[in-house]
Formats: structure tokens, sequence, C-alpha cells
């Protein structure tokens, strides 16, 4: 059985509370008998078989963890914002290079949780294809970038770190979503993701052996990534309350995702919002049927649960 372990001030963190994760195919088959083990392994039961229905066990907060975390990545960020910008556009380039090196590490992950072999490989390709070199290149001169000139002026717009980004990735592709948030490193941000309570595994694994490999690599301060995990309203609750928090990155639907925004923004906080859609496909009379037809077949491609695939296809009449 592995063991997953939390990230806090450029640690290993093992709190001794533990959650177990089942196989999804022991679920599929029999949806008691992993968690009559679950309940026994709880209980310091010994189960001789236990290995055969849970792949890992994995730590969750105390009632400190998350306050640690904020503390480290606060004193984090009041270092990690004057590494310059070759250092951070490095770290990122690292990130690319450690994905494709792990990629059949994170796609196995990916699978135990439940995720279909195609899907996985949709998930990782965006993920690749968002951090290569010419991503990159162009995230970097947003940076800093000449806005006009006048007589007497020329004018730029210049990003600056906001501090400290609170990250809550959603519960059917937290691994793969929550990378985005890696893209506040290169502005010199540090970071407190919080992996969903019952699909945490991949995303343990990227913040932990991906993402903080190449920050610490790179001479990054203790604490510039966190990772806790724990009951989702307690956590955001202290994020949204904590003087330390600068900016709350939330996934999830939009009447709830609405709402968070405006608590975070009443709090004086940046809101990051991610919510819930339904795409469109609009298929003209000349169109390439097969294409089409592929990309419409594409709204089963997670369960229709992805935002970003059709929902629903408007035809043209003459088809």
């Amino acid at each position: 059985m592995r063991i997953f372990t939390l990230l806090g001030n450029g640690k290993d963190l093992d709190t001794g509370r533990y959650e177990y994760f089942p196989y999804t195919d022991q679920v599929i088959k029999d949806f008691k008998a992993p968690y009559r083990v679950i309940a026994s392994l709880k209980k310091n039961i010994n189960v001789p078989n236990a290995d055969e229905y849970i792949y890992a066990r994995y730590c969750i907060d105390d009632d400190e963890t998350n306050k640690k975390a904020l503390e480290a990545a606060y004193k984090a960020s009041q270092k990690f914002r004057y590494f310059p910008v070759s250092v951070r556009r490095k770290i990122l380039g690292d990130i690319h290079k450690n994905l494709l090196e792990k990629k059949e590490d994170l796609l196995n992950l990916f699978v135990i949780e439940g995720h279909p072999r195609k899907l996985c490989e949709w998930e990782f390709s965006g993920m690749e294809k968002a951090y290569r070199p010419e991503s990159l290149d162009f995230f970097k001169d947003q940076l800093w970038t000449e806005v006009g000139r006048g007589k007497n002026e020329t004018m730029y717009l210049a990003r600056r770190p906001d501090g400290v980004v609170c990250v809550s990735p959603p519960k059917n592709a937290p691994c793969s979503n929550s990378l985005t948030a890696g893209f506040a490193l290169l502005a010199g941000n540090t970071l407190i993701v919080k992996p969903p309570l019952h699909t945490p595994l991949s995303t343990i694994f990227l913040w932990k052996e991906i993402i903080w490999k190449a920050a610490k690599d790179n001479g990054a301060p203790d604490g510039t990534i966190n990772i806790v995990i724990g009951n989702s309203k307690k956590i955001t609750d202290e994020w949204i309350d904590s003087p330390l928090a600068n900016d709350i990155m939330y996934f999830g639907t939009s009447e709830k995702g609405l709402e968070m925004g405006q608590r975070i923004y009443l709090a004086g906080k940046k809101p990051i919002l991610e919510l819930s859609g339904n795409d469109m496909l609009l298929v003209w009379k000349d169109a390439d049927m097969e294409n089409a037809i592929n990309s419409l077949l594409d709204a089963f491609l997670g369960s229709t649960q992805i935002c970003m695939v059709p929902k629903v296809a408007i035809i043209h009449e003459a088809i």
C-alpha cells in the first residue's frame, strides 16, 4: 500500500491522520467490500488482504495544518517575489520536463482514480502543451509589456506578484485543472493547493514530484508550494479570513462559484473563478460530417462532465 503525505514548508508532512483510496475496479465490482476493509483499517484492525482492495493511504489535515501552510507560504512569498524572472521561467520549463519524465506515473494514477485511459491521454496532452517553451515564453513576455508611447512618456503594463494564492480544484479532474495555478509561480507568487478529500492522489503527485521538485531544484524557498487536504468549508473559510492569503482560485458550479467569488471579494482578496459551462457545436450545411460526429461523441468523454465538450448541437436543416 502506497503512502501519500502532505507538503508543508518544504517538507513531507505526515499528520498521523489518514484516509484510504481503494482501487476503482474493486469499487465497481463490489462497492461494499473495499469499504468494509477501509472501515476496519480506520479502527486499526489488521486486514490480511487489504492490498487487494486498497491502493494507498493518504494524510489529511489536523487542526493546524492549513494555518501553518498559510504562514509558510506567506514567509516564502516575501523571498520568492524577488527571484529573477529568468529563474521563475526556468522553474516552469523544468515542470514541463518533469511532466514528460513522469507521464506514465501520472497516467497510472489517473486510471486508479477512475479516469478512462482515453480521457487520461487527453488531459495530459493539455497539461503538456500549456507548458511547452513557446507557451511559457509568451506568458513571460506578458509580465512586462509596452502599452503605448506619447509625446513625453511611455506607458507599460507590469504584472506584480499578489503573494499567496490558494487553489481549490474540482473533484472530478483536480490534477489537470490544478496545473493552471502553476503559472502563478511565473509572477512570483507562492501557493497552497487543496486536492479533493476523496480523489487526491494524482494532484498530490503532481504538486510534490513535478512542481515542487522543479521549484526546489531552482532554489525556491521552503513554503513556495504547500499541500493541504481536509474539510473544504473549513479550509476555504480559513483562507478567506486569513490576512496572509491574497488570491483564491475556485473551481465549481456557477451558482456556488459566484457566491464564493462575492465572499472572497468582500474579504479584500482576488477571486479567480473557473466555473461550469456547457459548450455548443454548430454544424453548418457544408461541414465535414465525420469530424463533426467525432466532436459530438466527445461529449461522452468523462461521462459528459467536461465543460469544454459539446452538450448541445445546432445543426443546419439541410443535414
